[in-house]
């Protein structure tokens, strides 16, 4: 099952608007509400500002939330209530459920409001005569089961990830990323440049065990030449796979794989050595981020950056480090680069709440 939280906002009840730097009143309305921080751009109308930083609050409550094992083993749906204060500061406080349905769903809808506080995500707080005042909010959230069909549909694709059988190769011996490479016809134009880099592509396997590339990233901007060339290697894998299957039929299902691009003349040499002396230090630092070790990982990711700069990959990865350093300005500049080099629309719901 999967399911669907759908928020919207009630601003309930009046106040008087007098007040001093001192005031410490918690309003029920002010002159101008609170706001989720995003969406604060010159070129927005104030209508289409409101209506973007609803969209995104709803996107991060809906992704962030955790149905209730127990809401889910009894059905339980519907809506809870809760109401907090946005204060001065912007952080959120005196958070309660005015509502709730049972199953987990309460404690579930206040701790996902409080995670705002955790990851200092920091509202623009209530005004009165332009002067910040504590406000109250009202927040209710929709807790909705639906019967999960098992697949997101991309380009008109059915790609399933929920299966009985998985995706595999014909060959067990070998790997997916063994048999690109072994695809991979070897290019001039690398030994002229002495470019080196990694390309990560996703493909779909179909039932009859055709293949089809529906995404791309060229980590390194090798450039359209090696971009056919990766296409083109993906595409000789058809027949290679056995399909995934589900409820009985095969079924299309997504593989991801990378392709590494090497120059072998000798000239080119350090370029490659020092591709590989980056990418171990990449590798280190994936490790101390998974043992949440951000302070130490961001040093190693700050040093392998500076050996290749252009690694689109090395910064999105320093990017997710920063962001949860909350060195915001330094994750937004990261992630930036990276959306507007590779054009990729997966860091999308992040840069609003990076930077505004």
């Amino acid at each position: 099952m999967r399911f669907y939280a759908i928020i919207f906002f009630l601003f309930l009840g009046f106040s008087s608007f007098s007040q001093n730097n001192q005031d410490t009143t918690i309003y029920h309305i002010a002159e101008k509400q609170p706001s989720f921080p995003v969406c604060d751009f010159d070129w927005l109308s104030d209508k289409e500002k409101d209506s973007c930083k609803l969209a995104n609050l709803m996107y991060f409550l809906g992704n962030n939330l955790r149905y209730p094992s127990e809401a889910r083993e009894k059905n339980i749906m519907g809506r809870v209530v809760v109401q907090f204060v946005v204060e001065k500061d912007g952080s959120i406080s005196n958070i309660k459920t005015l509502k709730d349905i049972g199953g987990g769903c309460g404690e579930e809808a206040k701790r996902i409001v409080n995670l705002m506080n955790v990851m200092n995500i920091k509202w623009n707080p209530g005004t009165n005569q332009g002067i910040p005042v504590r406000v109250n909010m009202v927040l209710p959230v929709q807790f909705k089961l639906t019967e999960d069909p098992g697949y997101n549909v991309v380009d008109g694709i059915p790609i399933f990830y929920l299966l009985d059988k998985p995706l595999k190769l014909k060959d067990s011996t070998t790997t997916i990323n063994a048999i690109l490479q072994k695809n991979l016809k070897k290019m001039a134009m690398l030994n002229d440049s002495c470019k080196v880099g990694v390309m990560q592509t996703e493909m779909v396997i179909f039932p009859d065990a055709s293949t089809k590339l529906i995404q791309l990233d060229d980590f390194f901007n090798l450039g359209s030449d090696a971009q056919f060339e990766a296409i083109q290697a993906v595409t000789k894998t058809a027949g290679a796979w056995i399909p995934a299957e589900y409820k009985g039929k095969k079924v299309p299902t997504s593989q991801v794989a990378r392709i590494v691009f090497k120059p072998d003349a000798p000239k080119c040499k350090s370029a490659v050595e020092n591709f590989e002396k980056a990418y171990t230090i990449m590798q280190e630092a994936v490790a101390l981020t998974e043992k949440k070790e951000d302070e130490a990982s961001l040093l190693k990711f700050n040093e392998a950056v500076k050996m290749m700069p252009n690694n689109m990959e090395f910064l999105y990865l320093r990017g997710i480090v920063n962001m949860n350093l909350n060195k915001k300005a330094d994750a937004c500049n990261d992630l930036t680069k990276v959306k507007t080099t590779l054009n990729v629309n997966w860091v999308d719901s992040l840069l609003p709440l990076l930077c505004n």
